[in-house]
């Protein structure tokens, strides 16, 4: 567990590593009311862009992250590093990829590295 602006960072994975999340939690703040990806527009240079593409993004049922591609599947990735943010919650997994997912199952994926 890592506290971050008075948020909390909840490893989800045995071979999480405080440097998987790099700059990540500093991209939110409590203070600021607006919906995460708001806030990484506004604190990462490279902005809050979906992933978009051939392929898509599914969850398994620990979290786990695959991409669907027209030419095969990658495999699962498992979450890192979870966050509760007001109605959203923010999972990191390898390389960057960060999901911001909404009450309602929703959600969009980005790389933020």
């Amino acid at each position: 567990m890592i506290l971050f602006n008075d948020m909390i960072w909840v490893e989800k994975h045995p071979r999480a590593n405080p440097d998987h999340l790099g700059f990540i939690p500093a991209f939110f703040m409590l203070s600021d009311e607006r919906p995460a990806a708001e806030q990484i527009n506004a604190r990462y240079i490279s902005g809050w862009h979906p992933l978009k593409g051939a392929g898509r993004y599914e969850v398994g049922p620990k979290h786990e992250l695959t991409y669907h591609a027209t030419d095969g599947s990658d495999p699962p990735m498992p979450v890192l590093w979870e966050m509760n943010f007001r109605d959203e919650i923010i999972r990191v997994y390898s390389y960057g990829i960060t999901a911001i997912f909404q009450k309602d199952g929703t959600f969009e994926v980005s790389r933020l590295d």
